[in-house]
């Protein structure tokens, strides 16, 4: 099958009769397959349901032909994943005051278009860091590397500020690497909730 399967996952499941989707998990007992209760076409899952019904009630199981697709792994859509991810904590963290601006529209367009090439570069990996440890920062110097930095374990993803006109994935595409560059900056904390931060400095002033 190509992977060991621990963990409840989706997939589609074929048959002569149509498709649906699935929810496969697998243990030491063997596979366990369940459908989506509001996913799918309706009648093409009631066709399979009653294909099921008619292969335990007769013989027929053993003509039956059961096709299961894996998705397929897209490093890209992995990528935006994370960018979404940081998006979404950057919200809960800096609120409406943060994610509404002009600079963060390519940003919100990527995620909406996952498969598209939008921004070239947006994440770095950061090898040996602990899987559990999340961590958000505001990047100052250099000037021009000024970005919003959240990273999710060995995932680093930058976020424009809006601050600054220069544009953070023209710079990261030209240097390829932050290993060679010295960066500063200070540490904003992980959200614990909706927070909000730029909202509510904006109320009291």
């Amino acid at each position: 099958m190509g992977e060991e399967i621990k963990d409840t996952k989706d997939f589609q499941l074929r048959t002569d009769s149509g498709s649906m989707p699935i929810r496969l998990r697998s243990d030491e007992k063997g596979f366990t397959i369940a459908g989506h209760r509001n996913a799918g076409i309706p009648q093409q899952k009631e066709a399979i349901f009653e294909q099921f019904k008619r292969a335990s009630e007769t013989d027929s199981w053993k003509d039956m032909t059961i096709h299961i697709d894996f998705p397929t792994y897209s490093p890209r859509r992995e990528r935006v994943g994370w960018l979404r991810a940081a998006y979404l904590a950057t919200f809960a963290k800096l609120g409406y005051g943060y994610i509404l601006r002009p600079q963060l529209d390519i940003v919100r367009e990527q995620i909406k278009r996952q498969s598209d090439e939008l921004l070239p570069v947006f994440t770095f990996w950061q090898p040996g860091s602990p899987s559990r440890e999340r961590e958000m920062g505001l990047i100052v110097e250099p000037a021009d590397m000024s970005s919003i930095h959240v990273r999710f374990g060995q995932v680093r993803v930058f976020l424009p500020t809006g601050d600054s006109e220069d544009d953070i994935y023209q710079r990261l595409e030209r240097i390829g690497s932050t290993d060679s560059v010295p960066i500063k900056g200070k540490t904003l904390g992980w959200p614990e909730g909706p927070e909000f931060l730029m909202d509510f400095w904006r109320g009291q002033k």
